[in-house]
């Protein structure tokens, strides 16, 4: 990822993700506040990303217990495979912009 404001490089970790889960986190180098928005693609990337081991759990889970095991295993399936995928998703390909009210926020705090 590239920061707009110091046009650094650096790396969405998994601790850095999980702290930001609306896409809103300040540079690790500039500590500017940045916002993640995404490209046109994203969700239905992301759809995707969420059938992968969704449908086959839900498949399985409808087998065994029918209506309630096939929301269950869509659910449990594409938590496993969706959260990955939009980590990858959003290191590639999330366009980051400092973000304006986290910048006003800290400038009345001081």
């Amino acid at each position: 990822m590239k920061c707009p404001q110091c046009n650094g490089d650096f790396l969405l970790t998994w601790k850095r993700y999980v702290k930001a889960p609306f896409g809103r986190f300040p540079c690790p180098l500039c500590h500017t506040g940045l916002i993640g928005k995404h490209h046109w693609f994203y969700w239905p990337l992301l759809f995707l990303g969420c059938c992968f081991a969704g449908i086959p759990l839900a498949y399985l889970g409808g087998m065994k217990y029918g209506f309630t095991g096939t929301l269950y295993g869509w659910i449990i399936g594409a938590v496993l495979s969706g959260v990955p995928f939009d980590k990858y998703l959003e290191s590639k390909f999330s366009i980051l912009k400092i973000n304006n009210r986290d910048m006003s926020n800290n400038s009345r705090g001081r």
